[in-house]
């Protein structure tokens, strides 16, 4: 089988899934997911709420990581190299946690901080 046929196959089980392009998305995942090893949402339960502006993908995952650690749930198929998309995370989020901090209307993501490595050098003119 394909990974695209394993990606079809879980979405056709109702398995809410990262997008296809997603680094998350790998034929270990999807077939633990299949086997109920790792844990993934249904479309069923998905709950969406209003998020204008997330913030980083990295305070998502801490925040899912937390959440999932708590009500023992195992996303093991998400790591450093493995990162699914943030529309998916913000949609689990709600799903898990509808009363996190950033649903509410007041929220505001903090700042981005570019890195100094990021910063490009202007060069002048003499």
């Amino acid at each position: 089988m394909s990974l695209d046929d394993l990606y079809n196959i879980a979405l056709r089980n109702g398995f809410f899934l990262p997008k296809r392009n997603s680094s998350a998305v790998n034929e270990v995942m999807l077939l633990n997911i299949l086997h109920g090893q790792y844990w993934c949402p249904l479309f069923k339960d998905i709950r969406l709420l209003s998020c204008v502006k997330a913030p980083l993908k990295e305070t998502l995952i801490e925040k899912l990581t937390t959440i999932c650690f708590g009500k023992k749930l195992n996303i093991s198929w998400i790591d450093q190299k493995h990162l699914p998309n943030k529309e998916w995370l913000v949609s689990v989020l709600a799903t898990l946690s509808p009363d996190d901090e950033i649903f509410r209307k007041d929220y505001v993501a903090p700042p981005i901080r570019r890195r100094q490595r990021d910063i490009e050098t202007i060069i002048l003119p003499k």
